[in-house]
């Protein structure tokens, strides 16, 4: 994938799953571009405190592709 940040950003939640669900991208590469577009930004917006990012990407790991949204990363 040439430039999967730019990917991520400009893609919703659906057609990301529908990647995730074909194999065009993993749960673990998004988790990842995620975790990047947080530390690239969040010093600036302070909005993310507590980073569980092992979880995510424990999570990523497992993932069912057949679910709903499936890999697709998301914040609480």
């Amino acid at each position: 994938m040439a430039n999967l940040t730019d990917l991520y950003r400009e893609t919703d939640a659906v057609a990301l799953a529908q990647m995730v669900r074909a194999g065009d991208v993993s749960a673990g590469e998004l988790a990842e571009t995620a975790i990047g577009v947080i530390e690239a930004l969040n010093p600036g917006l302070n909005a993310v405190i507590c980073k569980l990012y092992d979880v995510g990407r424990e999570m990523a790991a497992q993932v069912d592709r057949t679910a709903p949204l499936a890999g697709v990363p998301y914040l609480l």
